[in-house]
Parts: structure tokens; C-alpha cells; sequence
């Protein structure tokens, strides 16, 4: 049985979302807690990406979006009120239609860290020195968040001694791990991948595998997929929610929902599944961050 004190990451209440007239979330109850792997599943335009798009603020922004009811609550504070540049320190998604950003690769992944927390190369002393002496320049602290992200995708060994090439210049596959690690490079305790493997082969897939593997081990972070892909969701997921005409259909353990043929398209009942999942301890989320002076 979880652990009765313990609050949820994530918690989304009574959630409707409208995009003009048509409703594309209808009454979604979720809560997310820290180290779950949640799959997100379900027939094309069953509302799963507009779902990770809630989560992360991006339905917000007006237009055509408009919410209809109920509430997103990250670390207890909806994200109404929450500044999004605090809000993407907390919640990152990695999008469906990935960008590689004209430049060199270690551009494409310190931009990350650079923009969400200023992290810079500075020791400016330190490194003017070793060049009048000719000598390698100091390893910064954006230089090991670049290289850390590299290795958890399983990239540095291939580009560590190339790191000015020009990304649009790697494989697709490669491109794709170059964005995972851009995303990761964040170190948001929750991250979101929205069809994170829909263009990779057979064997960048199990290595983008072994790297969420080894995340949910060491870091308690959050990871929310957002999958066509069952068989990668039943290899990773610790729990899977099904999705179908903007309703949660089915909530709980991969083997229960993913073999089960009633949550399939037609059947919006939710199902009453096995919801007793293992819930891994707060202190176990070393992503989490500090929140800035003044800052909800």
C-alpha cells in the first residue's frame, strides 16, 4: 500500500479541457508520485499529447485552449499561478517534433541548463591561463552537465572528441538522443516524453531503454510516456493509464491494462483495476530543485 502521508507529485483534479467547442479532456483524476513511470496509451487523437501539453502549462497560453474545469496541481501549486519559467524547472516534455538547434552539439545540450538556471562556463581566471599556457582549459560545471547528459544516452563516447561538429550533421537517431539529452540536461524532477522513439531504430530504442531504465534506478525522477508503442510502455512502466475520446479509460498495473482487450477504443467505462502500486520514498527524487527567492 503507498504510504498514506505521502503527497503526490502531480495531482490533476476534475481536469476538462475544451479547444473551441470540442471537448479534448474530459474530467481527467490523476495523481503522479515521485520514481512512477507512467505510461500514457491509446488510438491516435484519444487526447494523450494534449494531456502532457496540460501538465506542462503549454494549453495555457489561450487562443483555441480553454479550461473548462478542475485543476493541475504541481508540488501542491496549480499551474495557473505558477511562472513558467519555474514551471518547466519542474515539469520538461520532450516534444513529439524534435528540434536540433543550428550550431555544434555542445550547444544543442548546454542550452539547457544555461537557460533554466544560468548555469554558465565561468572560471573565466582559470581558463584565460590554461590558454596563454597552452594548456587544456578547466572542466566547468556546464562542461560535466553536458557530458552527463551525453552519457545517459548513451552519445559521449561517439562525439566527446567532436563536440563543435555540427549537430544537423549526426544520423537521425543520433539527433533524437541529442534531444532527449537536452531535455534531460533540464533535471526536472518530472519529465515528459510525447512519442520520445517513434523515429528511432530497433537498437537506439533499447539504448534510450537502458538510459530510462537506469534514471528511474538512481534518481527517483518522474517519467510520463506518451506511447503508441505498448511494448515499450509494458518494458518500462511501473503503471499505465489508457486514454480513449479524451477519458480515462482503464489506471493500473502494465500487465492489467495493456493485455486487458475491454480498454481498448469503445469501452469509456474506467476499469476497476489493481491501483496498489509501489510507491518508491520522497527522498529518493534528487532531481527536485530549490525554489528561488520569491518565486510560488
Amino acid at each position: 500500500m503507498p504510504d498514506p502521508d505521502q503527497q503526490p507529485y502531480i495531482s490533476v483534479r476534475n481536469f476538462t479541457l475544451r479547444n473551441n467547442e470540442r471537448v479534448v479532456l474530459d474530467n481527467i483524476n490523476l495523481n503522479i508520485f515521485p520514481g512512477e513511470v507512467v505510461a500514457i496509451v491509446g488510438e491516435s487523437g484519444g487526447g494523450k499529447t494534449t494531456f502532457g501539453r496540460s501538465l506542462d502549462g503549454w494549453t495555457e497560453g489561450g487562443g483555441a485552449w480553454h479550461r473548462v474545469a478542475g485543476e493541475i496541481l504541481v508540488r501542491g501549486v496549480d499551474t495557473r499561478n505558477m511562472d513558467p519559467k519555474i514551471l518547466v524547472r519542474r515539469v520538461r516534455r520532450l516534444l513529439q517534433d524534435l528540434t536540433i538547434i543550428p550550431g555544434s552539439i555542445f550547444k544543442n545540450v548546454a542550452i539547457a541548463p544555461k537557460l533554466a538556471f544560468g548555469i554558465r562556463h565561468g572560471m573565466w581566471r582559470q581558463r584565460f591561463a590554461a590558454y596563454l599556457r597552452k594548456q587544456p582549459r578547466p572542466v566547468t560545471p556546464l562542461d560535466m552537465r553536458v557530458e552527463q547528459a551525453l552519457r545517459w544516452v548513451g552519445l559521449w563516447d561517439a562525439v566527446c572528441n567532436d563536440l563543435s561538429k555540427s549537430a544537423e550533421d549526426l544520423s537521425g537517431g543520433q539527433r533524437q538522443r541529442i534531444c532527449l539529452a537536452r531535455t534531460l540536461a533540464y533535471r526536472s524532477p518530472a519529465l515528459i516524453l510525447d512519442e520520445a522513439t517513434s523515429a528511432l531504430d530497433a537498437a537506439t530504442k533499447l539504448i534510450v531503454l537502458e538510459t530510462l531504465r537506469n534514471l528511474k534506478q538512481v534518481s527517483g525522477q518522474i517519467i510520463i510516456l506518451i506511447t503508441h508503442d505498448e511494448d515499450f510502455a509494458a518494458a518500462l512502466a511501473t503503471r499505465v493509464v489508457r486514454f480513449d475520446h479524451g477519458r480515462v479509460v482503464a489506471d493500473g498495473l502494465p500487465q492489467a491494462v495493456l493485455k486487458n482487450k475491454s480498454t481498448k477504443r469503445g469501452h469509456v467505462q474506467p476499469l476497476q483495476l489493481d491501483l496498489d502500486l509501489p510507491r518508491p520514498d520522497l527522498k529518493q527524487l534528487q532531481f527536485d530543485l530549490p525554489t528561488p527567492a520569491g518565486a510560488r
